[in-house]
């Protein structure tokens, strides 16, 4: 489903590039699986908390959520 959904964005939008946006997610969810693949005696709810901690750090760290919109996700939860 990602490859066709890939495959279909690089086709209808040529000028943006794809594969810059989407390599440092596709490394942060690398990232969380391998350290979640790790944990399998642990209980599900928790390994659900841990890897979607690791997933937000990943994303943190490899700077593909900027500052402002970092800003614009606290204003969402104040409300």
């Amino acid at each position: 489903l990602f490859v066709l959904g890939f495959y279909w964005m690089r086709k209808e939008c040529s000028n943006l590039p794809l594969l810059r946006i989407v390599i440092k997610p596709i490394l942060a969810a690398v990232l969380m699986g391998l350290i979640v693949y790790q944990l399998p005696e642990w209980k599900l709810p928790l390994i659900i908390l841990t890897g979607g901690s690791i997933y937000c750090l990943g994303l943190f760290l490899l700077k593909v959520v900027s500052a402002e919109e970092i800003n614009l996700i606290k204003q969402g939860l104040r409300i």
